[in-house]
């Protein structure tokens, strides 16, 4: 039996008098169903339409409709509209049933306007492929009103009666408009894709007459094109070669992979034109993306696959996926994998499984788990048939843990009238997917090249400004190789540039990359902002290049040191002059760049300590030392350079490669390693590895412990191992190796490093800089131009941080009516809380059976009930003595059934209640769940428990010794890593910053807190206190360190581990004190810090012609409008990464009829 889709419409129509339509008015009225009376507004044609409280999308009900005798039938409403408007409009939808044997079924959002008496009929949005399993679903889009429009009806059409379903949320609105698109567009632009640099000369230092000249190699914003492979070096298109080697940075093959292009004839595959340009476009440093791996179009499918069963239809799909990846491995960084999937679903009525498309991500993963895999579609931007159905499979394939990468937009243009404001909200509703995305095939269709050149300018400039555009792909540029000649950018055998061409050139060329020369003056930086990307920095002297020094320019900005050695007083171009430059950077490690350039000079630059660190010499003489081991030179795997070594013949767990180096006293370095285990001691699922550090220290030996991993696989693979130390006083060298916890073990080494932290005396400006770039958007305020108005104010009231700003706190107390003061603190000033103990299983289960979830829900309600936000610590705890000690003896099945169990009892209690869980909290220094179950994997499993429990709970790993010390800091890294590989739903690292004195490095902190954001996670610091008892020390201690977290892009959320010395663990970490919470220094530093410095609150009188223009912390807010002090309006908003315009428009009477928002 064949199984095919439905096809489903949807219904509302209003009969109210005409009205004005307001920006951000709601349209429609008892839009969201909470009332039960529909008399007046929604009318059920032909169906049964019920009020429902089971379930429902949001508020307090929804509406179920059953009993449908016709396609059309369902809830409907008539709205009056304005003609020349643009309308947005939506409704969730949850199917209840589908027809027998059928997988799933299309939904349509229609409107049918009355149009001077006529009927025009238009298809809003698509929602194909709905399965039953999708829940509520959101189908919505937009369309314009045109002239002598009047009445609007809209509907879902199910063309099978006897599907029922749930409705709720419906709306109607106008479309907001942003006069000023294009200035807040570059605002955007400024703030997203450049970074400042600031170079000065080392302190001290007079000399003059040097400059610095930048000079942009790469943007870090990838623009690229697709090309034709038989074009790339055939002589016969050397123009064409010559063209994209210099002016794209990226490619796409546009044919070449598809399946058809590859295997036209089962068992023929050709991929010789296909390879041959990818290595001609590798070796000029191109990126490639690889279109595609299938395509779900009838038409576009190899034709011989056709009559096959399912079953040797998903082995030829699978064998297909493994010859591809074969060939193309390494060589591409993206995959679209079912092409154009929402417009066709030949695979998915072939295999007979609607998650085919599932298992295509999972088979390409499988093979390359490191190639970002998309989807890519149409008619998402051009128009709005399948904006919302794209985020929706976004969101589905999240929910599912398919490993989706980005979502990439085909966006074919066929007009340059284009509407900006519309185009934003597609782009905008598609990035609620919370994925990047991509533009994967750019044209615009037009004959008149002047108009082109204008729409291609609007377009890029939204791109460009859009935070979750990550790149754009023209589909072709030029008229001899585009599918329409009209679309090339490009024309003729010189493949010279028309109107449009030349506007592409003058954008990607000219006013987004950067080139810049400065003169650098004694004791004064050079400060500038410029495009990210890759960069060489040449410093000249009398015209004359001394220096050339490569860098890459990321969000965290550069921070650049010259250093010049000689007699830089009197300089001359022929004295002996050496320079090296110092890099100071965020989001990695503090280094040394290797800028060293000498005339007749040899001078020392502070880089690489370790000789031979990377092993690419053989002669490991004055170098590495085999210490009671067989170390040999080894090309079959390394992770870095061409050659790694193999230590074998190992006794001891010390045994292995180690090198001895001078060091400093008193200094802080950083080393690591790279390892990989080649053996396992039988019956050993995993081993401790160390990082190890011996200091000779006035002529005795001091062993440090680095850093650690507890639980290496050898399955992992290449893995770091690494940390930081300080050197005492009187410390001469230091000898560092590895160490590794079996003598049987065999393994490789590779890129192994010691370097001094340097330290950053402007770490504080710099941290501020940062927190105005990541943390606060701008905020611009006028009055509607049509309106006249005196004595108008404008207040901005910040409610909320988006930042998470929270403390952990007792269950108890937040319910017992004797500690009301306790619960007004928190209520007061903590937007996020964490129950510290009443979560954790042995304490809600100390007798097994008998759990005390009253405890923690109890308090969970009444937190949430104050709008406070809740973490959930913790589901497991893997250090001994913290799980219930019932569980001891137990079988390992017999363990693995009661730890389920514990998760589905948790989550059907707390479900939708809390945002984040604390997964095996400590699993770094506990590996109590490990043993007992006899799977190494189970954390990972505990990860995918909760998950399935609930989709939308985020997961943190929680550790501590990460920031407060090194022990776990690339540990906890590499876990991150590997779960994600592993295709593990975690979303966040916790680090728990549990620091035991006032004595802080900031700069060691920092490069710790950068180690872990390499995992590629965002970051919450969970439990934070400061054992001191000074509480000034305290305080400039807790400052510091706030000031670090709320600067660093990688964090966002810090968590007090307790607060006042009434209910904390160690009365040295208080803030606040007594019966009335009274602050002490450090309490009056935080208070100070997120309620003022860190909190937006505005007033200003606003002219009835001029703009106010602000910037405000990133959050929740209220703007209060008042005349003369007294409250004309109040209206909520929150204030993203991209910033808000608002519009007050007032009334003759001066009152506010509305605010738009822009």
């Amino acid at each position: 039996m064949e199984l095919f889709p439905l096809t489903v419409i949807l219904f509302f129509f209003t009969g109210r008098s005409a009205q004005t339509p307001q920006t951000h008015h709601e349209l429609l009225d008892n839009a969201g169903f909470e009332s039960s009376s529909f008399h007046g507004n929604w009318h059920c044609s032909d169906c049964n339409m019920t009020v429902y409280t089971s379930d429902i999308y949001q508020g307090k009900q929804s509406v179920k409709v059953t009993n449908r005798k016709h396609s059309v039938s369902g809830p409907h409403q008539r709205v009056p509209i304005t003609s020349g408007q643009n309308y947005l409009a939506k409704v969730f939808i949850r199917l209840l049933n589908l027809h027998p044997g059928t997988m799933y079924t299309d939904m349509f959002l229609r409107v049918n306007l009355q149009v001077n008496g006529t009927t025009l009929y238009l298809k809003i949005a698509q929602q194909p492929m709905q399965q039953l399993k999708f829940g509520w679903t959101e189908i919505s889009g937009d369309f314009f009103a045109p002239n002598g429009s009047s009445l609007a009806t809209f509907f879902l059409e199910i063309s099978d009666v006897d599907i029922d379903y749930l409705m709720d949320s419906a709306s109607l609105q106008v479309l907001p408009r942003d006069p000023n698109w294009k200035t807040n567009a570059q605002n955007r632009i400024r703030t997203l894709r450049e970074a400042p640099v600031s170079v000065r000369l080392a302190e001290g230092q007079a000399a003059h007459g040097v400059y610095v000249e930048f000079t942009q190699q790469k943007q870090a914003f990838p623009f690229g094109t697709a090309v034709h492979a038989d074009h790339l070096g055939n002589t016969g298109y050397q123009p064409y070669t010559d063209f994209v080697l210099k002016n794209f940075e990226w490619a796409v093959i546009a044919n070449k992979l598809k399946w058809n292009g590859i295997e036209h004839r089962k068992g023929h595959t050709n991929y010789t034109l296909a390879l041959n340009a990818i290595h001609l476009l590798q070796a000029h440093g191109i990126t490639l993306r690889g279109h595609n791996m299938f395509w779900g179009k009838d038409k576009f499918v190899p034709s011989w696959l056709q009559g096959m069963t399912p079953t040797d239809l998903l082995n030829e799909m699978q064998g297909h996926v493994n010859d591809v990846m074969a060939h193309t491995k390494g060589k591409l960084v993206h995959w679209d994998v079912n092409n154009e999937n929402l417009h066709g679903d030949w695979f998915e009525r072939h295999t007979r499984d609607p998650d085919v498309t599932h298992k295509m991500f999972e088979w390409i993963h499988a093979q390359d788990p490191n190639i970002t895999l998309f989807l890519n579609d149409y008619s998402v931007l051009p128009m709005s048939t399948m904006t919302t159905a794209i985020k929706n499979q976004a969101l589905n394939f999240i929910k599912s843990h398919v490993p989706i990468g980005a979502i990439g937009l085909q966006s074919h243009f066929h007009t340059t009238d284009l509407d900006m404001d519309v185009l934003k909200y597609r782009l905008d509703k598609v990035a609620e997917a919370g994925l990047k995305i991509w533009i994967t095939e750019l044209t615009i269709n037009s004959s008149d090249e002047h108009g082109k050149a204008a729409a291609l300018e609007q377009l890029l400039t939204l791109f460009f400004s859009h935070p979750a555009v990550d790149g754009i792909i023209l589909w072709h540029f030029w008229d001899g190789s585009n599918w329409h000649q009209t679309e090339a950018l490009f024309t003729g055998p010189t493949i010279a540039p028309n109107a449009a061409g030349q506007k592409y050139l003058d954008l990607v060329h000219g006013s987004w990359r950067s080139h810049l020369k400065r003169r650098l003056e004694p004791d004064h930086s050079v400060n500038v902002t410029m495009f990210k990307g890759d960069y060489v920095m040449a410093v000249r002297r009398n015209g004359h290049v001394i220096h050339e020094e490569p860098f890459t320019l990321d969000s965290s900005g550069k921070d650049l040191t010259v250093h010049l050695t000689g007699d830089f007083h009197q300089i001359s171009f022929e004295t002996p002059y050496a320079l090296s430059i110092t890099e100071h950077r965020d989001m990695k490690a503090i280094v040394i760049l290797s800028a060293l350039f000498v005339f007749g000079i040899n001078v020392k630059a502070e880089t690489e300590l370790l000789k031979n660190a990377d092993f690419e010499s053989s002669s490991f003489s004055g170098n590495w030392h085999a210490n009671d081991c067989l170390m040999t030179t080894y090309t079959e795997d390394k992770y870095h350079g061409s050659t790694c070594v193999k230590i074998t013949h190992r006794h001891h767990d010390w045994s292995g490669p180690r090198q001895i180096v001078a060091v400093d006293g008193e200094q802080w370095y950083s080393a690591k390693a790279y390892i990989r285990l080649l053996n396992m001691p039988a019956g050993v699922p995993y081993v401790a590895i160390e990082m190890m550090a011996v200091l000779t220290v006035n002529g005795h030996n001091k062993y440090k412990t680095v850093g650690q991993i507890h639980m290496q696989q050898e399955k992992f693979g290449w893995t770091e191992v690494g940390g930081d130390f300080l050197t005492p006083n009187g410390t001469t060298a230091a000898t560092l190796y590895v160490q590794v916890h079996s003598a049987t073990i065999n393994y490789l080494q590779d890129f192994s490093s010691l370097q001094r932290i340097t330290a950053n005396s402007n770490w504080k400006s710099e941290a501020n800089s940062r927190i105005s770039s990541l943390r606060k958007a701008p905020l611009t305020v006028r009055l509607a131009s049509a309106h006249s108005a005196t004595g108008i104010s404008i207040e901005l009231q910040q409610q909320k941080h988006k930042f998470g700003f929270g403390a952990g706190v007792q269950a108890a107390m937040m319910t017992d009516p004797n500690q009301v003061p306790y619960q007004n603190f928190v209520y007061k000033h903590f937007e996020w809380a964490v129950i510290v103990n009443a979560l954790k299983w042995r304490l809600m289960e100390w007798t097994k059976g008998h759990i005390n979830f009253a405890k923690p829900l109890n308090a969970i309600k009444v937190l949430k009930e104050h709008g406070v936000k809740i973490r959930g610590h913790n589901m497991f705890w893997g250090v001994d003595g913290h799980s219930p000690a019932w569980l001891n003896g137990m079988s390992p099945s017999q363990y693995i059934s009661e730890m389920k169990l514990h998760v589905q009892e948790v989550i059907n209690h707390t479900r939708g209640t809390l945002e984040h869980w604390d997964v095996n909290n400590e699993n770094q220094h506990g590996d109590y769940f490990e043993r007992h179950t006899g799977d190494p994997d189970i954390t990972a499993k505990m990860f995918q428990w909760i998950h399935q429990q609930e989709p939308d709970v985020k997961l943190f790993i929680n550790e501590y010794n990460v920031i407060t010390n090194s022990q776990c800091t690339t540990a906890t890294r590499n876990q991150a890593i590997q779960l994600r590989n592993m295709g593990i739903p975690v979303s966040f690292v916790g680090i728990q910053g549990h620091f035991h004195s006032s004595d802080i490095n900031i700069d060691v902190v920092k490069y710790r807190l950068d180690k872990v954001a390499e995992a590629g996670l965002k970051i919450w610091i969970t439990e934070l206190t400061v054992t001191e008892n000074d509480a000034n020390k305290k305080a400039s201690a807790l400052s510091d360190l706030l000031t670090l977290f709320f600067s660093h892009p990688a964090v966002e959320g810090v968590m007090l581990w307790g607060f006042w010395d009434g209910a904390i663990h160690h009365a040295a970490d208080k803030l606040f004190e007594g019966p009335n919470f009274t602050p002490n220094a450090a309490g009056q530093v935080y208070l100070d810090l997120v309620e003022k410095a860190w909190t937006t609150h505005y007033t200003h009188i606003i002219s009835p012609h001029g703009n106010l223009n602000t910037t405000g912390f990133l959050g929740d807010y209220l703007l209060n409008v008042k005349r003369d002090g007294h409250l004309l309006h109040q209206e909520a908003f929150s204030l993203d990464s991209t910033g808000k315009q608002l519009t007050v428009h007032l009334t003759g009477d001066q009152h506010v009829s509305h605010v738009a928002f822009g």
